[in-house]
C-alpha cells in the first residue's frame, strides 16, 4: 500500500485547510466544511443554512444548474452537499485528470451563486419538508 501525505495549514482568514493524500486512488475530492449549521439558527430563521445549501447548486450568472452538472458529469465528476448541526459542507469528486475543471466549476457555484427566483421557491418546499 502506497505512504499517505497529510498537510494542515491555517490560512490568515482563519481558513483551516487539511489535504490528505492517497496516491492509490486515481480521484481527488475537494470537500469544503462551513461551520455553521441548524443549531446556529433561531425561530425565525431555522432551516435557512440547508435552504442555503440547496441553492447554491442552483447555479450561477455563468452556467445554470443543468449546464453545471452537464459540464460536470462529461469528465465523470460528482458532488454534494449536507447540512448538519454544527457544519455544512459542500464536496466534489473527480478523476485526478480532470480534477481542475471539476474544481472550477464548483468554486464558481460556491462563490457566486445566483438564487434564481424560479428556483427559490422550489427549493423553499423541499426544505420546508
Amino acid at each position: 500500500m502506497t505512504s499517505r501525505k497529510r498537510h494542515i495549514e491555517t490560512l490568515p482568514s482563519g481558513l483551516t485547510i487539511l489535504l490528505n493524500e492517497y496516491r492509490f486512488y486515481p480521484a481527488v475530492i475537494f470537500d469544503m466544511w462551513i461551520k455553521a449549521g441548524s443549531v446556529d439558527e433561531g425561530e425565525l430563521d431555522w432551516g435557512m443554512a440547508h435552504f442555503v445549501e440547496h441553492m447554491i447548486f442552483t447555479g450561477n450568472a455563468e452556467f445554470s444548474k443543468d449546464k453545471f452538472y452537464e459540464m460536470l458529469f462529461e469528465i465523470g465528476g460528482d458532488d454534494n452537499a449536507g447540512t448538519h448541526e454544527d457544519v455544512t459542507n459542500f464536496y466534489v469528486v473527480s478523476t485526478s485528470e480532470h480534477f481542475e475543471k471539476a474544481f472550477g466549476l464548483h468554486h464558481a457555484l460556491i462563490t457566486s451563486p445566483k438564487f434564481p427566483e424560479s428556483e427559490f421557491f422550489r427549493e423553499r418546499e423541499v426544505v420546508l419538508e
